[in-house]
């Protein structure tokens, strides 16, 4: 019986999903111009929940359905949270490289 009610669940989710569910996608000129200045190829997207009222908005959603290896993307995010907790003073303070002392 457990099973049953599971399975039902899980063919539900299914359903949703296949039912083309989406949240609505606004194209931002205004990011699409900053892209087209630049002659750059890239996409920006940004989810947008005020007033309860969720949506995208950005530039290239057709590109952001591709997968990707995420590259260095991931210093951004680090370099805010480091901003953050204090762990750097400013956003032109050097870090010296880190050094192991024991052997590899």
């Amino acid at each position: 019986m457990f099973l049953y009610k599971i399975k039902n669940v899980l063919l539900f989710f299914l359903f949703l999903i296949n039912q083309g569910y989406s949240i609505h996608q606004i194209q931002n000129q205004k990011i699409k111009k900053l892209f087209q200045d630049k002659n750059i190829t890239g996409t920006f997207i940004l989810f947008n929940n005020n007033n309860n009222k969720n949506y995208f908005t950005g530039h290239n959603f057709k590109r952001a359905q591709k997968r990707m290896i995420p590259a260095s993307t991931f210093k951004i995010p680090h370099t805010l949270i480091g901003l953050s907790v204090g762990a750097v003073k400013n956003v032109d303070e050097i870090l010296s490289l880190w050094r192991s002392t024991s052997a590899i």
